[in-house]
């Protein structure tokens, strides 16, 4: 990595390149996704300056602080607060607290450009953003964790996927837009306005043709709102108030990376009210083979959605799966809406199809989490006028 030329870097002390090497350790690579360890590499290395070491003072309690051993070849790690740990022979606190502070400016910077200019990031801010986000959550979860692990020994059925989690908690239905909206999707071709200057052989051919055409459309539409998914199974080896941790002893069927949407539950998934849902917090291969993932509960269960954005960021797009958090009644109870990453924004007015036929309307007020695969809003319902695209506020939602 040393040997990247990279304009913006200036050559590092021997200090300075161990510091940075031990920041990234604290990162736990299985927490970041396919070739970030080298992005995060460089950035810590702009900011390397923020890291400072020391030497504890006598008697100093170390527990809740992340420590290096200089007289070992152990990397810098974080000592639990209520856990015993080996004596240290030539212990240095590694003080992150400036580092972390400038990371939480830059998050801020982002989210300050999102609600000024009410549009989305680019696709590499987005990327930044969401890298910045799971490194401070590498360095806080730890330090601030206080609910204890309970071992739990279950089998977890697990689909992943915004898709995927939509379907089942839509009670395993195909994703449909609203009834006029499918109806003019469904519209077949007019075989005589195609031909209409055309002969009657012409005509058949033509009529062939059209229905070539619309069996394609058809099976192109079907494709798209009911994507292929696989259920797999996970044996649950832990939980806590915040998620839980889950393993599979061997290759797992689905493609999973570090910030997916995932939806699991004990049951065998025929209701659609069992079905969790959760962000993977971070992956780990098995010494044996298999996977181990950990999980960020997001709800006990959700209401899946249509959105269709009628103002602002996203308008263009056609109807898109969204899930409502948790599943209760949003018009009296707090919720917040699971989007696509990327196409919606605070100010944004959507319309949203519930499963039930009901239709309700609501701003996005906050962008409050988001990966590369999905965005999670806070938002207020509201009246909207189709014709004119404003709103009348009528309730509070989050």
């Amino acid at each position: 990595m040393e040997g990247s030329p990279d304009s913006e870097e200036t050559a590092l002390s021997v200090k300075q390149a161990y510091l940075r090497l031990a920041t990234l350790a604290l990162a736990d690579p299985y927490r970041l996704r396919h070739g970030e360890a080298e992005a995060l590499y460089r950035r810590i290395g702009r900011w390397v300056h923020f890291v400072q070491t020391r030497p504890p003072q006598a008697n100093e309690d170390l527990s809740g602080r992340f420590v290096l051993d200089l007289a070992s070849d152990h990397a810098a790690h974080y000592l639990p607060l209520a856990a015993p740990h080996p004596a240290l022979r030539q212990p240095r606190i590694l003080d992150i607290r400036e580092l972390t502070g400038a990371i939480r400016h830059q998050i801020t910077l982002f989210d300050r450009t999102i609600k000024r200019c009410n549009s989305t990031l680019t696709q590499s801010e987005q990327k930044q953003r969401d890298l910045d986000m799971r490194f401070i959550g590498a360095l806080g979860e730890r330090q601030g964790r206080r609910a204890l692990r309970q071992p739990t020994a279950a089998k977890l059925l697990v689909v992943v996927g915004l898709h995927a989690c939509h379907y089942v908690a839509n009670k395993r239905r195909r994703f449909e837009p609203t009834q006029a909206d499918q109806r003019r999707k469904d519209q077949p071709l007019d075989r005589d306005a195609m031909t209409a200057s055309k002969g009657a052989t012409d005509l058949n051919d033509s009529g062939h043709r059209a229905r070539r055409i619309q069996a394609v459309l058809t099976d192109a539409a079907q494709r798209r709102y009911q994507p292929e998914f696989r259920l797999s199974t996970w044996q649950q080896s832990n939980e806590s108030e915040g998620g839980m941790a889950a393993f599979s002893p061997e290759a797992v069927p689905v493609r999973t990376q570090v910030g997916d949407l995932l939806a699991y539950t004990s049951e065998d998934g025929r209701n659609s009210a069992d079905w969790k849902l959760g962000a993977v917090r971070w992956l780990r291969t098995r010494p044996k083979g298999g996977l181990e993932l950990g999980v960020e509960q997001l709800a006990d269960n959700a209401y899946a959605v249509g959105i269709e954005a009628i103002s602002g960021p996203g308008r263009a797009n056609d109807y898109q799966r969204g899930l409502l958090i948790p599943r209760t009644n949003p018009v009296t109870d707090s919720h917040t809406l699971l989007t696509a990453s990327g196409l919606y924004a605070a100010g944004t007015i959507v319309r949203l199809a519930r499963d039930d036929g009901a239709t309700l309307h609501a701003r996005l007020t906050e962008l409050v989490h988001s990966t590369q695969q999905f965005a999670q809003f806070r938002f207020r319902l509201v009246a909207a006028l189709e014709t004119t695209h404003t709103e009348i506020p009528l309730y509070q939602a989050g």
